[in-house]
């Protein structure tokens, strides 16, 4: 089970199909095709949180 990550997987952002914006300001992330909200650098954030989790549940 891989427990270590770079600082680019932990905050990578996804490819947005549109930014988040309202009015004229942008805001954190966007939304992908499907219009779903992505949180910002959190691309790969999930895997990590799921292994670690995991190796806590064993430990």
């Amino acid at each position: 089970m891989k427990l270590n990550y770079s600082s680019k997987e932990i905050l990578g952002e996804a490819e947005y199909a549109r930014p988040h914006q309202l009015r004229k300001w942008r805001l954190h992330a966007g939304f992908d095709a499907l219009g779903r909200d992505l949180s910002p650098r959190s691309v790969g954030r999930r895997a990590a949180i799921d292994a670690w989790t995991e190796a806590l549940d064993k430990a």
